[in-house]
């Protein structure tokens, strides 16, 4: 006798660990037994936080399409799609913008961040002690666009390494002349 699908409301048969084959591939694919149906019936919520409509068996992020809808084209090559207030699934045109590559997307979420953090979108932050500053106080790292740091942070650590090295080396030093007592 063939066991049911242990989905509340399933009247399928069992396919793997307890679930039918469609409630399996939902737990395995999201992590949950149901697709989080959008209100207007349309697509599903990922995991990520984006809706996905399918078109023709192709799925494609809503946001992407409402973009492409007002652009009244494809998205160029490389462009992303901002969220102006950050909510993944609020996808009204007005709450989108069309950044022309991932350089400029970064941009404006880092001085998105720096805004809602300490009031000024030119400050950035540094990496070391999470603090936002103003550009001209702050060093760049080398090879790095966006990490800064204060000298003052980046001496303090630097230090710290130093003493652990030290300290790692001492050990090191117990540890062999005991190993060559032996």
């Amino acid at each position: 006798m063939k066991k049911k699908c242990l989905a509340p409301e399933c009247e399928k048969e069992s396919f793997c660990k307890g679930l039918c084959r469609s409630h399996y591939e939902c737990m395995h694919k999201y992590g949950r037994l149901h697709l989080i149906k959008r209100s207007s019936g349309k697509g599903y919520k990922a995991p990520d936080g984006y809706i996905i409509i399918r078109i023709k068996g192709i799925a494609k992020y809503e946001h992407v399409l409402i973009a492409e809808k007002a652009l009244g084209k494809a998205l160029p090559y490389k462009a992303e799609v901002h969220h102006l207030n950050g909510i993944k699934d609020d996808n009204r045109p007005e709450n989108l913008i069309i950044c022309p590559n991932h350089a400029y997307h970064f941009l404006i979420e880092t001085r998105t961040r720096a805004l809602l953090e300490c009031g000024n979108p030119n400050h950035r932050k540094c990496w070391i002690c999470k603090q936002y500053d103003d550009p001209s106080n702050l060093t760049r790292d080398k090879g790095s666009s966006s990490k800064h740091y204060h000298k003052k942070c980046r001496n303090r650590l630097d230090r710290e390494r130093k003493r652990k090295l030290s300290a790692n080396e001492v050990h090191l030093r117990k540890v062999a002349t005991y190993l060559s007592k032996r």
